[in-house]
């Protein structure tokens, strides 16, 4: 059972004073999330970016090997720039595992 359930279970009360009912909570991240132009900005660069950039890295070689090795390289290079990327677009915004 999550740990949020359980303290929700164990509820006795006083829902102003609760961190499960409010926005600013420690366990609600909603103040520090992406929205509108940087969520579509975020969403592109990490789907598209990679795609591109392995799509690159592909056209580059002539043989069949180096094409792979190029496609996989654009991919990880891509890869790598989308995370800063996205970090720069958020800065306030934390992971969450």
């Amino acid at each position: 059972m999550p740990l949020a359930a359980q303290r929700a279970n164990a509820c006795a009360g006083g829902c102003e004073s609760c961190d499960l009912s409010s926005d600013t909570g420690p366990g609600n991240a909603s103040h520090d999330a992406m929205s509108g132009s940087r969520l579509s900005a975020a969403s592109a660069v990490v789907f598209l970016l990679p795609l591109v950039t392995a799509l690159a890295g592909a056209s580059l070689g002539a043989a069949p090997l180096t094409q792979i090795l190029g496609g996989l390289a654009g991919l990880g290079l891509g890869a790598l720039v989308a995370r800063v990327l996205t970090r720069w677009l958020a800065p306030g915004a934390r992971e969450t595992r």
